[in-house]
């Protein structure tokens, strides 16, 4: 297995506040994956994490890895999360349109 170090992977700043697709792998890969959420706005935001396992952006309380996580003003929340194959979607969520400048980067085995 073949192992490629990447930067970004994806970035968003969803402009509603339904969940959204941030980053799906390719086919045949496995991806350790840093999701970094930044809040930009003056007062608190709440964000939520999703990996949807079988794909089809199924973001619900069944896919969920991070729940209502408050980032405080000018702060940012991390995590990471382990993807196998294109099969999986990566969903962010925020509370606070406009607001939270989301990013993935990481580490990408095929």
């Amino acid at each position: 297995m073949a192992t490629t170090v990447l930067g970004p992977l994806a970035a968003s700043n969803p402009v509603g506040t339904t969940a959204v697709t941030l980053y799906t792998p390719g086919a045949n890969e496995e991806v350790t994956v840093k999701v970094t959420c930044v809040n930009l706005d003056s007062s608190p935001v709440t964000i939520s994490l999703y990996m949807d396992p079988a794909g089809g952006a199924l973001y619900d309380g069944t896919t969920t890895k991070a729940k209502d996580i408050m980032i405080p003003a000018g702060r940012k929340y991390v995590d990471y999360i382990l993807m196998n194959g294109a099969a999986n979607d990566l969903g962010v969520k925020t509370d606070t349109a406009n607001m939270v400048a989301f990013s993935a980067e990481g580490v990408v085995r095929s």
